[in-house]
Parts: C-alpha cells; structure tokens; sequence
C-alpha cells in the first residue's frame, strides 16, 4: 500500500515512473498507456479505498485490512470483496466451460 501511495502521489523516478500516476489520465491519451491499464485501474480502486473510505488514517485502515499493508495482492482481493459488499462494484461471474 505504500508504494500506491508513493507511486499514485509522486512517482518513482528510480523505477521508471516519471510521472505521478494520478496524472496519468490527464497527460496521456488512454491507447498510450493501454498496456499499464489493469495496474493502473488497480493502483486508482486502492488509492480511493485508503484516501475516501479510511479518510487516510491507518489505524481505519488496519481495522478493514488487517495485516494487508504489505501484501498487495490480498489486498486488493479484500477491497474488492469490500467494494461489492457497498455496491460500489458487481461480483465476478465464472465462466461456464
């Protein structure tokens, strides 16, 4: 979580990223960066997920998420699970084989 944070505020020139992520969108045309588009999509729904609905308070945080601070790939399942549970997003249908 503290590299989205780091990574979505400021960038990181040291691993290529220039520019701050959240200026992505106004920078950029959407087909330039196409490729980033999942990790970026990921990286604006954690963002969101600390800054709007734990008010930037880790303490809130750790109360959502506990122990996920570092571990983004659970992470991202539980905001997820969070974010169907408000009505913010739908669940994933399986596909039929």
């Amino acid at each position: 979580m503290d590299d989205v944070l780091k990574y979505w505020e400021q960038g990181d020139s040291d691993k290529g990223l220039t520019v701050p992520l959240k200026s992505w969108s106004l920078l950029y045309k959407p087909q330039e960066y196409r490729s980033e588009g999942q990790k970026l999509s990921m990286a604006r729904i954690l963002y969101d997920e600390f800054t709007v609905h734990c008010r930037r308070d880790w303490g809130v945080f750790e109360q959502k998420y506990p122990d996920l601070r570092h571990s983004y790939t659970k992470l991202i399942k539980a905001v997820r699970e969070a974010r169907v549970l408000r009505g913010d997003a739908r669940t994933r249908q399986k596909r039929r084989e």
